[in-house]
């Protein structure tokens, strides 16, 4: 340890050490807008600009490689940088404590030595005076200054600790793994450097590992999650094949165990962590913002392997030994964290193009024919899957990184399919692909359980896609972003759902229902001239045309939530709008035409949701009535618990606009101004759509589609309710105007859907002696 005196630490200069810092993050920056450079004007260009051949090889390992050098120069300067602001922050409170003592030293009389030492003087008189009284204050001289010299040699040695530690982290930054290159690994945070050495010493035990020490281990990653530093030096350290070499095996490490037994419920429950913990490191370490990050080719090396199979279990013991593929492995580390696009959308492309078009390709990954025999893979989520159809951990890494989920999914370069066909990413997981079972044992089903977990995260990712938020967070500033890419994305379900409505499925159904829900504005600008009128809007930059809205609309209504979902939507909806329209009653030059407009078609609407609801054939009518109710229930809890009703709107409400509806921009709610009514809705409206019944099933449709009539006026009712309350003055008879407008074209639902107010209709016909 380095030796130091009270002199050398009192005259420390502090402010160098500060600008020494300062001036390696110059360097670090500086470097790091050099690599940013590499990237994006040399490496990118050279790889997608068609140079092939011998000498492209050539040049393109020898610029990576300086590429790579770039970014752990990068590295190694935010270290170094880390390093030496630690140490001045360490010296100049150390400093201070001297200063301290220093001036404790002469308050208690005492004298501090250039050489450090305390000193004290009895004078002679005192001696000779009371020799008894001298020797005490002899005594207190000597415990004072023993105890201030024990707190100065207190101070030096740490002074000491922080001057020895200080240079072996400066040394260890700069020194490159052939003493020559830049140091990718380097990491300055002293704390965080401890914790780094202690979770590559767990991790490189493997699975003998104590409860306790598992416990330990996930402690340290959570706690480093968000760090970058952390984050990089440890996925530099464990190396791509090293992170999934590692992964995989800590999964298999209580293979064949019963699950009942405690020891396997406890290490379940370690690996639920790990996985999470590892997912959000890779992530933050793969994230080109994040300073630092690993290089391009830790990632171009990561995805390299991803059609390579991992021996994880050995043939020894089990007939179908498990050799899972990286891509499998590395998905399920992609549930947990948000990606950078710049990694996730290669990953995504490098999956989808090995699979191309033929999920079994993954078979052989499980190894066990499909018995439980398979080691786990997925330890997190309320399904019960596997993870062994990777497209599950890929669309849920999707999901929670919206700007990366419309990227894929507007991408329309074509995938080249195993059966000599092609689809784009949007075209193939959503009418082309065969979702594969991905459960504990393909033979047993589990209530409650997704056999297809896959299917339900592509519905999550394709709601975050055309949205622009993850599924359960709540959107900034009250509504969506929506924006011409996030519309055409839309524009294009609506199509493929209108032209086939089983592509809707129970595991998306959900999804689509929300996808609606911020889209309602559109479904009905597009509907509104059904009965001969116009838009709200003149123009609407969505392509959909009334037949595909009313196809989308009416598919997704035939599932519980997706009925229950739109139909609260639309009530809101209409709502909002009515309210907006009916406040230029008597200043509109388009008199009340609006606020009819609004009612005729939100009847229309809703009378195309209550036709999907009905359409859907099934053998336990009471049953389905019972998930329905569940269903309206459930929504109904959501808001009434506070939960913001958000859905998709306009940003303004005049009747004929020049703007298009969809911008680069957050659409606002549309909740605001209209609580009153909603809360009416919510304890009126939404209890009337709940139904019993008991009759056969045409008797029962038929009998449904008329009692449900009552949908259509939901909303007129909680308005005038809303107005009375706050004394808002309309003509009376108007609101029963609106009403009998929305119930009529509620009976005309028929003339787009198809459905059975098509018999009702007829029926009232055939009464008149039509």
């Amino acid at each position: 340890m380095t030796a130091m005196n009270h002199r050398q630490l009192l005259e420390a200069d502090v402010a160098k050490l500060e600008a020494a810092a300062a001036a390696w993050g110059r360097v670090a920056e500086g470097v790091r807008s050099l690599d940013e450079r590499m990237e994006a004007e040399v490496i990118g260009p050279m790889t997608t600009g068609g140079w092939t051949g011998e000498a492209q090889g050539y040049a393109h390992d020898r610029l990576r490689q300086q590429d790579e050098q770039l970014t752990a120069a990068c590295t190694e300067a935010t270290a170094i940088e880390d390093t030496l602001r630690w140490a001045a922050e360490e010296i100049g409170r150390l400093r201070t404590e001297m200063e301290a003592v220093v001036s404790d030293v002469a308050a208690a009389g005492l004298t501090l030595e250039s050489n450090g030492d305390i000193t004290w003087n009895v004078p002679p008189e005192a001696w000779r005076q009371d020799p008894e009284q001298a020797e005490r204050t002899n005594q207190e001289f000597a415990a004072s200054a023993g105890a201030l010299r024990a707190e100065m040699d207190r101070i030096l040695g740490d002074a000491a600790a922080v001057d020895d530690e200080a240079a072996t982290k400066l040394r260890e930054h700069s020194a490159g793994q052939d003493g020559v290159s830049f140091n990718a690994s380097a990491i300055g945070d002293r704390q965080a450097l401890a914790e780094l050495r202690r979770a590559l010493e767990l991790t490189g035990r493997g699975a003998e590992l104590s409860p306790e020490e598992f416990e330990e281990l996930n402690s340290l990653l959570e706690g480093n999650a968000d760090d970058p530093a952390f984050a990089t030096a440890l996925m530099n350290q464990l190396g791509p094949q090293g992170l999934l070499n590692y992964y995989s095996l800590m999964g298999s490490a209580q293979w064949g165990q019963t699950t009942d037994d405690p020891e396997y419920i406890e290490w379940y429950s370690n690996m639920h962590d790990l996985q999470q913990n590892l997912g959000a490191l890779l992530a933050a370490a793969t994230n080109t913002e994040g300073v630092p990050h690993v290089d391009a080719a830790w990632v171009t090396d990561l995805t390299l392997l991803g059609d390579d199979q991992f021996d994880v279990l050995e043939p020894t013991g089990t007939e179908w030994p498990n050799r899972p593929y990286g891509y499998q492995i590395l998905s399920n580390l992609m549930r947990t964290g948000e990606y950078d696009p710049a990694f996730l959308l290669p990953v995504a492309e490098g999956m989808t193009a090995f699979e191309a078009g033929d999920p079994t390709a993954w078979q052989p990954g499980r190894g066990d024919g499909g018995f439980s025999g398979a080691i786990i893979l997925n330890f997190s989520g309320d399904s019960d899957d596997w993870g062994y159809d990777p497209m599950t951990g890929l669309m849920t890494a999707l999901s929670n990184s919206p700007q990366a989920a419309t990227a894929f999914f507007a991408d329309e370069t074509p995938i080249a399919l195993r059966d000599g066909g092609e689809a784009t990413n949007l075209e193939y997981f959503l009418s082309q692909r065969q979702y594969p079972q991905d459960v504990r044992s393909m033979w047993d089903e589990q209530e409650g359980v997704s056999e297809f977990p896959a299917r339900d995260a592509f519905g999550n990712a394709l709601q975050a896609a055309t949205t622009g938020y993850p599924p359960g967070v709540s959107p900034e500033n009250g509504g969506y972003l929506r924006t011409e890419q996030t519309a055409a994305i839309m524009d294009r379900v609506v199509d493929l759902v209108a032209d086939d409505a089983t592509r809707v499925h129970p595991e998306t159904s959900d999804s689509f229902a929300e996808m609606g829900r911020a889209y309602i504005d559109q479904f009905n600008n597009v509907l509104a001239s059904e009965s001969g009128g116009t838009p709200l809007t003149s123009d609407v930059p969505m392509a959909m045309s009334q037949g595909q809205a009313n196809g989308y609309l009416n598919a997704v209504a035939s599932y519980p939530d997706g009925f229950a979902t739109l139909q609260q939507a639309q009530d809101v909806y209409a709502t909002w709008a009515l309210d907006q329209t009916m406040a230029n009653l008597g200043t509109s030059e388009y008199g009340d035409e609006p606020a009819l407009r609004v009612a005729d078609t939100h009847g229309l609407v809703q009378g195309i949701l209550a036709d999907g609801r009905i359409e859907q054939e099934r053998v336990d009518l009471k049953l389905a009535d019972q998930e329905f109710n569940e269903a309206i229930q459930r929504r109904q809890d959501l808001v009434s618990g506070g939960v913001e009703l958000v859905i998709g709107a306009a940003e303004t409400a005049v009747p004929v606009a020049r703007n298009p509806l969809i911008r680069d921009v957050v659409v606002p709610a549309v909740t605001e101004g209209i609580s009153g009514a909603v809360d009416s809705l919510i304890s009126d409206g939404f209890n009337s759509q709940m139904r019993d019944s008991s009759a056969e099933a045409e008797a029962y449709r038929m009998e449904y589609f008329e009692s449900s009539e009552v949908f259509s006026t939901n909303a007129v009712d909680a308005l005038r309710s809303m107005h009375q309350e706050s004394g808002v003055e309309q003509p009376a008879d108007f609101y029963d105007l609106l009403a009998r407008t929305a119930s009529g074209a509620y009976r005309d639902a028929a003339d787009v859907s198809g459905g059975y107010g098509f018999t009702h209709r007829g029926q009232d016909e055939i009464d008149a002696g039509g």
